[in-house]
C-alpha cells in the first residue's frame, strides 16, 4: 500500500512505514484523511501534510475500517470481535 501526493509524484507512505501488515484500510469521503489497520490491532491515520494520529484499537487485527457518511467518525472492527466507533 502507497500514499502519493498528487501533482508532486512522490509518495507519501507506504506499508513498510506501519512495521505490521496492512490489514483493512478506508479513505474518508472528502478525501482528506486515509486509515491504515495493522495485524497487531493499531489505526493510523493519514492527511495529505503526513502522519495525522495514530491509536491502539484493538487487541488483535483489524479487520474492517469504515468512515460515516460525513466523515467525521469512523467504524473499526478486530478480530478480537470488538466493534468500535471513533
Amino acid at each position: 500500500l502507497r500514499m502519493w501526493r498528487l501533482g508532486e509524484g512522490e509518495p507519501m507512505a507506504s506499508s513498510h512505514d506501519f512495521g505490521q501488515p496492512l490489514t483493512a484500510a478506508a479513505l474518508s469521503p472528502d478525501g482528506g484523511l486515509a486509515l491504515a489497520g495493522t495485524g497487531g490491532g493499531a489505526v493510523q491515520a493519514w492527511s495529505p501534510a503526513g502522519p495525522a494520529w495514530r491509536i491502539e484499537a484493538h487487541d488483535s487485527r483489524v479487520t474492517a475500517l469504515a468512515f460515516s457518511p460525513d466523515g467525521e467518525r469512523f467504524l473499526s472492527a478486530g478480530r478480537d470481535g470488538a466493534v468500535k466507533a471513533w
